[in-house]
């Protein structure tokens, strides 16, 4: 049978099985490399979409919105590092666990924790960004209270910092640059609309303090660990959470992968 049709029939196998869409934590300690099985796992349920060499040009990849991530360039929209750095392996890891809201990537935390940390090491083995040096993790204090008060001050930072030049004064990713904006593939870009959009790492108050410090990689949004300290970057927070009315959740989608097996049953249809 073609290598094709096999991986999209394991595909399909694990998604009706209904793999588990929930945040885990990551493991205490890392299991030794296994290439072998992180290679096969990749085949089975990764390269359909991401493609055998993860350039993200895997056999359902045409019918995807957004499409999948092209591993060679190492860049990761989900970072827990400094600006410039690439993830970090746990970073890697929470996302294959938890899945990336509001697209096909679905959760893989039916997967065990050795499962899960072989396929970081395949990902890893795509673009060199990762054989240099270890990436530096941001420190994230402890919240303050998220008061009004916090609310106002975010408000003030939130023009200042000129987050209203794309995310628009209300947040509704309307304002006045938004229209022209790209991603790296140069592809039109929306930001991200924060009075109804789920984040694609959840909306926890450490969440938006990691995104807004990191920046949000292959996209215009910077990281601003350079620029604001963390007071400020708490502020932050607390107006963006205030624009929505969503309580803390884990960017764990449910319903892409259903519709992203009509597409992989399509491509196997046509071939």
């Amino acid at each position: 049978m073609d290598p094709e049709r096999v991986a999209l029939r394991r595909w399909l196998v694990v998604l009706a099985l209904g793999v588990a869409a929930f945040s885990q934590p990551a493991a205490a300690e890392r299991p030794a490399v296994d290439v072998e099985r992180g290679q096969k796992l990749y085949g089975g349920r990764c390269a359909v979409c991401h493609g055998a060499d993860g350039d993200g040009r895997g056999p359902v990849a045409a019918s995807m919105d957004p499409p999948p991530r092209d591993f060679t360039k190492g860049q990761f929209r989900v970072r827990s590092t400094r600006p410039g750095d690439p993830p970090s392996d746990d970073d890697l890891f929470q996302t294959l666990s938890r899945g990336l809201a509001g697209t096909p990537m679905p959760a893989w935390a039916g997967l065990s924790e050795a499962d899960r940390w072989a396929l970081v090491d395949v990902v890893k083995s795509f673009s060199p960004r990762f054989a240099g040096p270890k990436p530096v993790v941001l420190a994230i204090p402890d919240p303050p209270d998220l008061s009004a008060s916090a609310v106002l001050r975010g408000r003030a930072a939130f023009r200042r910092f000129g987050c209203a030049d794309c995310h628009g004064e209300g947040g509704r990713g309307d304002g006045p640059s938004a229209r022209d904006l790209t991603d790296a593939s140069g592809r039109p870009l929306r930001p991200y609309d924060m009075t109804t959009a789920r984040p694609k790492r959840g909306n926890a108050p450490e969440d938006v303090f990691v995104a807004v410090q990191s920046g949000i990689e292959g996209t215009p949004m910077p990281g601003y660990a350079a620029v604001l300290n963390a007071t400020d970057t708490w502020d932050l927070v607390a107006f963006v959470r205030s624009l929505g009315s969503s309580p803390a959740v884990a960017a764990a989608p449910v319903s892409s992968a259903a519709s992203y097996a009509a597409a992989a049953r399509d491509v196997g249809t046509a071939n």
